[in-house]
């Protein structure tokens, strides 16, 4: 009976392959694959970066949940996940569906792998019918195009023999090896903000820098150290735009070196610092302040722009608006004196009397 039932599910599926109409796509084989866009992303324990997907072999599939073949594919997918998901593959299948259709169908088909509701990404890949999958190296080429249960599988187990992928979910050491080389190239071209870069994006967990055998694990420390030290002289100048009250810089320096150096003496630093500036009353109102002295400044711009272009009745109503607005500001008091001209016009305020009356 179970032989039975098995053969008539793969019948089925067959017969729903074969009645579906051809399915294509403006992204073909051999193309770079577009950025995928996502709205919610469920079954991402191990913290997925959809825009930092190098490295693996890559499965995404268009799919919605009242499309019968969607959901015929999908014991099959998990079962791709299952086998292949410690060699490096990540499966990403995009419903343009929202989350409150998405999430519970997710958990009702107990989907395994990556799913993402809202995508926009279909529109991008150019695709006409679904289910529809695409086949991606770890360079982010597209290898393969099709129906997810025509001979995907087997395609997978190809791409990763022949690309085979340096990262696994959660990293794993064959991707350390490799960012940690790209770290030190980059520092011995003193490229710091690219050595920083790769810095995010190690597999930190895996290493064991206390153990003198782990030998990438004394690469992270090495290359660590020497980051720091280059932090630390950002860290001084962050902390002199504090004294001199230029916030805005400070606090965007600051926001970049705690996420690049987290747990880190530099990193834990700029977090505490980050941390009282955001807390303190006083900074708060001086970037407010800034904030809006330089959007007086925009505002003044548009007027004079209209005053350029002769439209003198829409620069008289800009400039009355940003005085209004943003008092106190310099950009209030340059329009003063562009706005006390133009009122000396008898004529020109004749004609903003009629404008107003009318």
């Amino acid at each position: 009976m179970k032989v039975l039932q098995a053969v008539l599910a793969t019948t089925a599926v067959l017969a729903a392959i074969c009645a579906a109409p051809a399915v294509t796509a403006d992204v073909k084989v051999g193309d770079k694959m577009p950025k995928l866009k996502v709205g919610n992303l469920y079954n991402n324990q191990f913290d997925v970066n959809l825009n930092d997907l190098d490295g693996y072999v890559v499965v995404v599939e268009f799919w919605a949940t009242w499309c019968g073949p969607c959901r015929a594919s999908i014991p099959h997918l998990n079962d791709i996940d299952k086998q292949f998901k410690d060699q490096g593959v990540v499966i990403v299948s995009l419903s343009d569906e929202g989350d409150r259709t998405v999430r519970p169908f997710v958990k009702e088909m107990k989907m395994k792998y990556l799913v993402g509701s809202g995508s926009t990404s279909i529109r991008d890949f150019g695709v006409n019918g679904i289910p529809h999958a695409f086949l991606v190296d770890p360079n982010g080429i597209v290898r393969w195009a099709g129906h997810p249960m025509a001979g995907l599988d087997k395609e997978i187990a190809n791409a990763v023999q022949k690309y085979k992928p340096i990262r696994r979910l959660g990293g794993g050491p064959e991707w350390n090896d490799h960012l940690l080389t790209e770290i030190e190239g980059a520092i011995a071209r003193e490229d710091y903000q690219t050595a920083r870069i790769n810095l995010r994006r190690l597999d930190v967990e895996s290493m064991n820098p206390k153990d003198k055998k782990d030998k990438l694990g004394q690469r992270y420390t090495k290359v660590l150290s020497t980051l720091s030290k280059a932090a630390e002289s950002e860290l001084r100048m962050a902390m002199a735009d504090v004294k001199a009250k230029r916030y805005e810089a400070a606090m965007n320096t600051l926001k970049k070196l705690a996420a690049d150096f987290p747990g880190v003496p530099v990193g834990i630093k700029a977090a505490d610092e980050l941390e009282r500036l955001q807390n303190d009353p006083e900074v708060t109102k001086a970037r407010r302040s800034s904030f809006n002295s330089k959007l007086a400044a925009n505002a003044l711009k548009r007027a004079e722009g209209a005053l350029a272009a002769g439209d003198k009745l829409t620069a008289y109503r800009r400039l009355k608006a940003l005085i209004e607005k943003y008092i106190g500001t310099s950009a209030a008091d340059d329009a003063r004196k562009i706005l006390a001209r133009l009122e000396a016009d008898a004529d020109f305020m004749k004609t903003v009397n009629e404008d107003e009356g009318g």
